[in-house]
């Protein structure tokens, strides 16, 4: 499960969010650096506060058994009214932003890409935006009801990461094949959405007489969600091809786009960055393996030292920590050496 997770899942690619940061970044190297400041930030600085304050807890209240609320049990034994407060105000700010961020998110695909384009296309502004806002509060009372029922965070969490598991693998081969359309993830999306609903309701049940476990809905999820959005694929017709050849010509990517290239370098497109008559924005390079995957792997070096040394540096392990973190500093040195070379075209 562990091999097909990490892949599986509707971030695969970076996601949207991350990869509009991407976009607004001045050029590809500003956001390969971002990313990896992102992802050195998040991963190795971030955790350390809560895994500090998760140890003590450990020496403060060694007969505890609700894991759960040791933070808050830490926080009203060790802060005063003023830091208290303010870092509750903290807490409650960030779910705030995070559930309205939400909220707004499902109401606008509601309203753009549902109500507005399949029930009512010709409606006045007032009314989208009126529709919006009852979309809201019903999202706000579905949310509500799944807090009201749901028993375990735990559980609610690997059940997020079913039910999007069978979408991962055309998230990510959407820009290494050019067969892949809207379909395909319309399929895959909707599959994955009825497998793991319809196994976890198995479960609920018994309609199979067998429970399936956390990672066989997984595995089963990714493997039928798979076949139906490959039939899918082939099924249906590609994208439009001028659409195809601008993508190709504009990023170069990798993988299986083999015709979409010849189609692309018979129009006249120069193969090393040069603009063509009408200005367009020059295309990149050829897509080469070689760095990406090298820069795959020291990214990892760096994170896994990062994190792992640090943790063996506070638990005395000064040898193996102080071997680890200079594993990831020599990462962070091949990374930043990698990116000041100019990117090869072959």
């Amino acid at each position: 499960a562990l091999a097909v997770q990490w892949w599986s899942w509707k971030y695969s690619d970076g996601g949207g969010v991350l990869i509009q940061r991407m976009s607004a970044t001045k050029d590809e190297r500003h956001s390969t650096l971002s990313m990896v400041w992102f992802t050195f930030g998040n991963y190795v600085v971030r955790p350390w506060p809560w895994f500090v304050v998760a140890l003590i807890s450990l020496a403060v209240f060694p007969d505890l058994t609700d894991h759960k609320s040791a933070y808050p049990m830490m926080m009203t034994r060790f802060l005063g009214p003023g830091l208290l407060g303010l870092l509750m105000a903290g807490i409650l700010a960030a779910f705030m932003s995070t559930v309205d961020t939400h909220i707004n998110l499902a109401s606008s695909y509601f309203v753009n890409d549902i109500y507005r384009r399949f029930l009512r296309p010709r409606a006045a502004e007032r009314h989208y935006v009126w529709v919006g806002r009852l979309a809201g509060v019903a999202f706000i009372v579905i949310g509500a009801l799944i807090a009201l029922f749901s028993t375990s965070i735990v559980r609610l969490f690997e059940f997020l990461l079913q039910l999007i598991s069978g979408a991962g693998a055309v998230f990510l081969l959407r820009w290494f094949w050019w067969r892949i359309n809207a379909w395909s993830e319309i399929a895959a999306m909707a599959a994955s959405l009825l497998t793991a609903t319809l196994l976890n309701l198995s479960n609920r049940f018994g309609w199979a007489g067998h429970v399936f476990a956390t990672w066989e809905i997984l595995l089963l999820n990714v493997g039928l969600s798979g076949a139906i959005w490959l039939a899918v694929t082939f099924l249906t017709p590609p994208t439009d091809s001028a659409h195809l050849s601008a993508f190709y010509r504009r990023v170069r990517p990798g993988g299986f786009w083999g015709p979409i290239a010849a189609m692309a370098d018979a129009r006249g497109e120069r193969e090393r960055g040069e603009a063509d008559d009408e200005g367009e924005e020059a295309p990149a390079p050829r897509w080469s393996a070689r760095r990406p995957f090298e820069s795959f792997l020291l990214t990892l070096v760096l994170v896994y030292g990062g994190l792992i040394g640090v943790g063996h540096l506070l638990y005395g392990k000064l040898p193996s920590g102080a071997l680890l973190c200079a594993a990831g500093l020599a990462a962070a040195a091949r990374i930043a050496w990698n990116l000041r070379r100019p990117r090869s075209g072959a």
